[in-house]
């Protein structure tokens, strides 16, 4: 899956994105509030919460802002513990930000031309927003630990609702419903051989 190469890079109080393998690039400036990733886990039965820092919960009032920085993503079962980072950058204002689209933009430019790379082109062009994700030791110790599965609904979420794409480091770029948006597949048709086989055939 798209989501399983993952490192984590963060250092408490520090926000980078040098080595960010998970990012959402959204056209909305607008930031997704964490309450709609927070509904949609819930709906998807998964017993996860948001806190802004390394203890306690976010407050309702920060659920609802659009307007946050960086989120842990805790889990509850068996016992509390945070397994993945979720970062917000604003693009214009972070220099970090504008960095990281122009190497995501270079990877785009070595894809072939098709119907998909013009709509990640099109995305790329008009980013506002850069949601990075990253997993955090608890997650990467247990490869069968069931956020992983979280982990898809929050990146597709922030990307439906930022009106983006996904775009997975060594792997590619992908749409808010987690498809690849450039198949690995020759797509070569060699008509002369079938006709030569129509041929023989009506012979």
């Amino acid at each position: 899956m798209w989501y399983t190469n993952t490192n984590s890079f963060w250092e408490e109080g520090k926000r980078a994105l040098e080595s960010a393998p998970l990012i959402v690039i959204g056209q909305r400036k607008e930031g997704v509030p964490l309450h709609v990733v927070h509904e949609a886990l819930q709906e998807a039965g998964f017993p996860a919460t948001f806190g802004l820092q390394l203890a306690g919960d976010a407050p309702v009032e920060a659920l609802l802002s659009p307007d946050w920085e960086t989120a842990f993503l805790r889990w509850q079962k068996p016992e509390l513990h945070e397994v993945i980072l979720l970062q917000r950058w604003v693009l214009g204002s972070e220099s970090e930000a504008e960095d990281t689209l122009k190497l995501v933009s270079k990877e785009a430019q070595k894809l072939p031309m098709s119907g998909g790379k013009l709509l990640i082109d099109t995305v790329l062009e008009s980013a506002a927003t850069l949601y990075t994700l990253d997993t955090l030791p608890a997650l990467l110790a247990d490869e069968d630990h069931p956020a992983w599965g979280a982990m898809d609904i929050v990146l597709r979420t922030l990307a439906d609702w930022g009106e983006g794409i996904i775009y997975a480091e060594g792997e590619g770029f992908y749409d808010s419903d987690g498809e690849p948006m450039i198949l690995d597949v020759d797509l070569t048709y060699d008509w002369g051989t079938d006709a030569e086989e129509e041929d023989d055939d009506e012979a």
